[in-house]
């Protein structure tokens, strides 16, 4: 995994030039290549390998805590920078799983612009990463969705303030420096589950509107591929992910669908088109989250596009 990180390691020394272009992000990893970074240092992740995170639940080890994220808590103490990547490669493991994209051939992509790559080892062919690397994916969605759980609940006072660190650490703080939109990393990391071994998913956000189709499952597809353009990835891993998403719109006879006339024009109109649809559950859990960064205001790109996607889906319900 650390060959992962240290595809994006130079592109986020400047915070401002992470979503400009992918010709930024060529240049940086170009240097990093002249520095000779070794490639076969350890991923930082590999003094928990020893232990089993193939299952589906993990032990419940801590006090007053449903689930111990012994991985995430490992990885919460590392440098942002490695937190940063890990998100990226999180979500880009779950949208390629999501349309059943050929990780090989992503893998190639990958290779071809980051040769330090091809040293990974990865034993399951529908996965862009390794065992310990989709163990953290599982964490991290279980994370995301009982914590979404609680304060639908009403819970959220009442959530030990270790699980909202992790969340902080995790998720939050990537996010900020990566400019995403946090509402929708939430939904498509909560709504993501998947048992070891299964090349399709229990379930993913997709799954959730597939039935029966609509402009939200077209609104959902789109909001996709928004979020790739988030992603600071070279232009053939780019376009491996964008054919699929295409591909399985064509294999689920989805050729048809459209988005709704409401994120058409956020996206025509805003260069901060947020994703959609969102559930209250998970926009209370954004807000709750942004909430915890009581030393600085999160400034919140995305606010003003998903305030006038709610405010005109309202119109058309009544």
């Amino acid at each position: 995994m650390l060959a992962e990180l240290r595809m994006i390691k130079n592109a986020w020394k400047n915070p401002k030039q992470m979503g400009e272009n992918v010709d930024v992000f060529e240049e940086a990893v170009q240097e990093d290549q002249r520095q000779e970074v070794c490639n076969t240092t350890p991923p930082p992740y590999t003094e928990l390998s020893s232990k089993d995170h193939s299952g589906g639940t993990l032990p419940n080890t801590l006090p007053n805590s449903s689930t111990s994220y012994l991985l995430l808590t490992e990885y919460a103490k590392m440098e942002k920078i490695n937190r940063c990547a890990q998100l990226q490669w999180s979500l880009m493991e779950i949208m390629a799983v999501t349309f059943s994209t050929d990780c090989q051939r992503l893998k190639a992509a990958l290779i071809k612009m980051y040769p330090a790559w091809a040293s990974t080892h990865i034993e399951d062919p529908s996965s862009t990463t390794d065992k310990e690397g989709r163990a953290l994916v599982a964490e991290m969605s279980t994370l995301v969705r009982n914590l979404e759980k609680e304060i639908t609940r009403n819970r959220w006072l009442l959530v030990h303030k270790r699980d909202k660190d992790l969340a902080e650490k995790i998720v939050l703080e990537p996010v900020e420096d990566l400019g995403m939109n946090l509402d929708f990393v939430l939904e498509v990391l909560g709504r993501y589950e998947r048992v070891e071994g299964r090349r399709r998913p229990e379930s993913t956000l997709v799954d959730y509107w597939m039935s029966p189709p609509s402009t939200d499952l077209g609104d959902a597809i789109a909001s996709h591929a928004l979020l790739l353009q988030s992603f600071v990835l070279g232009k053939e891993a780019r376009f491996v992910l964008e054919d699929y998403i295409a591909t399985f719109q064509r294999e689920k006879g989805l050729e048809e669908l459209c988005t709704s006339k409401e994120l058409q024009e956020e996206s025509l109109s805003l260069e901060k088109a947020c994703g959609w649809p969102l559930s209250d559950g998970y926009m209370d859990l954004a807000r709750g989250l942004r909430g915890l960064k009581t030393s600085d205001v999160m400034h919140d790109l995305f606010e003003p596009s998903r305030t006038r996607l709610k405010e005109a889906r309202k119109l058309r319900k009544h």
